[in-house]
């Protein structure tokens, strides 16, 4: 696989809502993305994470968005924002997703309500949460 790391943060970075700079942050890669598109695999995470672990792709779904974990408290069904894994096909709806959530206000939990708009294919990568820690084993966010 080709595999590419971007990680570009401006003053426009600067936000006071934790979803808002996380919108910014991803516009940003998805801005780099579009105009040099040659890879086969894309890896989202939030700037602040520090991985545990090494991973191996055989832990994701490459013909699906792949997200950590569906959120199963509540009623909301959102889902876990902070890693997430995509084959190329899906980075210019991806892309829509990330602008109609930041213009509408939207949280990032509820990318995969977004996705699903799209008719993009969601995998969860934990069918169950087995503990209630950010990252599971593979990171942990670090402020």
């Amino acid at each position: 696989y080709n595999l590419s790391h971007f990680n570009k943060l401006g003053n426009n970075f600067i936000n006071s809502l934790t979803w808002g700079v996380q919108y910014t942050h991803y516009q940003s890669i998805l801005e780099s993305i579009m105009s040099d598109d040659q890879d086969d695999i894309y890896v989202f995470t939030r700037p602040d994470v520090m991985f545990k672990r090494d991973m191996s792709i055989d832990e994701f779904d490459l013909e699906k968005f792949n997200v950590l974990f569906k959120h199963e408290n509540g009623t909301s069904g959102n889902c876990d924002d902070n890693f997430w894994v995509t084959p190329n096909k899906y980075i210019e709806k991806f892309s829509k997703c990330v602008d109609h959530g930041k213009g509408n206000g939207k949280i990032t939990h509820a990318m995969n309500h977004l996705l699903k708009d799209e008719d993009v294919p969601v995998n969860y990568v934990y069918t169950e949460r087995q503990d209630i820690k950010i990252g599971q084993d593979l990171f942990e966010v670090v402020r």
